[in-house]
């Protein structure tokens, strides 16, 4: 019973003075060298069987978080710029020169991805956790790791607020983004984030915008309940009325949107999926249990509890 009343009461709490306790401080994870690393192999990975010839020339990264790791794990190696966005300011540039230092030296050393047993959460699964040395041979890693191009990038970090045109840019509100050119990124990618994103057409729309003809986005969504319900999918018994009170006045929670919807939104921009690895979980609602929002959804989205997607903008 209190699990299930707990929901209501702390969106209620948001309402109150007592709403800054449940605010977000931090977002948990990206602070780690580690992490950022495997989350950087895994879409790396994927990428590159999808048709990704080479390390891309421009990053974008929806939601970094605490740091700007895994986006400064493209730079490393081999990117020419990374364009961070965020809709507030989490990473601080001791604990991005901390990150960045400790993932160059996993680089070095190449390192094997961190699997399951260090990242349980962590998705997708690899193939293998072997460094990906037929994508990041020992020529490539040469001139990428080659002492002179890490101070560099090391330097920037000290002012991605204020860069325009360096290496690293970081920018919140994520989309005052007068200065991203259109058609001006190669890959465009987020981890766990786009679940949290209230409106996805116009981020799809801007995502579309950004990218070059032949650029990729590569997305990790996760649909779990975050708290909102008992339950991974328990929020998807909700009303309407209900969802608004255990949302509360929170910035972000979950936006509810399941997997189809993704899907199509992506679709609808213009962008064809090359990669799509759902993570499935049992419901553990009876179908006449679902709120009326979600009683249309297929048994395969009902079952489904994570997407990695990527898609292409083709060339015309």
């Amino acid at each position: 019973m209190l699990a299930r009343v707990k929901p209501y009461v702390i969106g209620l709490l948001t309402y109150t003075p007592l709403a800054a306790r449940y605010r977000i401080p931090r977002t948990g994870g990206t602070d780690d060298p580690a992490y950022c690393y495997a989350v950087f192999l895994r879409h790396l990975a994927y990428a590159h069987r999808a048709g990704l010839a080479q390390v891309p020339e421009v990053v974008a990264e929806l939601g970094p978080g605490d740091s700007l790791g895994t986006g400064l794990a493209w730079l490393i190696a081999g990117a020419e710029r990374y364009l961070a966005f965020d809709v507030k300011r989490y990473a601080t540039a001791e604990r991005n020169v901390t990150v960045f230092d400790g993932l160059v030296e996993l680089f070095r050393a190449r390192a094997e991805a961190p699997g399951r047993d260090a990242f349980p959460e962590l998705k997708p699964d690899l193939d293998t956790t072997a460094f990906p040395t037929e994508i990041l041979g020992d020529a490539h890693l040469a001139q990428a790791l080659a002492p002179e191009r890490l101070r560099r990038i090391r330097e920037a970090l000290s002012t991605v607020e204020q860069a325009s045109s360096g290496p690293v840019t970081y920018i919140v509100p994520w989309d005052d983004a007068a200065n991203v050119r259109e058609e001006s990124v190669d890959l465009i990618f987020s981890q766990a984030v786009m679940e949290h994103v209230e409106d996805i057409d116009h981020v799809y729309t801007v995502c579309r915008r950004w990218l070059k003809r032949g650029g990729m986005i590569s997305h990790q969504i996760d649909f779990r309940s975050h708290g909102t319900a008992p339950t991974w999918d328990g929020y998807r018994a909700y009303s309407e009325l209900q969802w608004r009170i255990v949302r509360g006045r929170r910035d972000y929670l979950i936006n509810r949107v399941p997997d189809a919807g993704h899907l199509e939104a992506i679709r609808r921009h213009g962008l064809t999926v090359v990669t799509q690895i759902p993570s499935l979980s049992e419901p553990t609602l009876r179908p006449d249990e679902y709120g009326e929002r979600f009683r249309q959804l297929s048994e395969g989205s009902r079952r489904t509890s994570g997407l990695f997607v990527q898609a292409v903008l083709s060339s015309p």
